[in-house]
């Protein structure tokens, strides 16, 4: 007699690892979205961030401001890597 066991797979969401970090770069590009908008910007070491800044995100949304592409700016949040892009959820718009 042959039995056979179900073995239940189990789903987890896996959130990716964040550490706080501050960049200063150049915006490239700008797309915005319903809440707020996110910017592409390039640091002076060439590397790429995607910053998603809006209101809800920023730990003072007062500081909430609106970015030209070309303008320099200085972001401190929650940085992190998907699909080998670098991300940054902005908590301070710092400058």
């Amino acid at each position: 007699m042959k039995v056979i066991t179900e073995i239940d797979s189990m789903k987890k969401t896996v959130e990716p690892q964040s550490e706080t970090k501050t960049i200063e770069g150049k915006i490239q590009t700008i797309a915005n979205g319903k809440d707020g908008y996110m910017a592409l910007v390039q640091t002076t070491d060439k590397t790429t961030y995607f910053a998603t800044i809006s209101r809800a995100n920023l730990t003072t949304p007062e500081q909430y401001k609106t970015f030209e592409v070309g303008e320099t700016v200085k972001l401190s949040g929650d940085s992190w890597k998907m699909n080998n892009e670098n991300h940054l959820t902005v908590r301070e718009i710092v400058q």
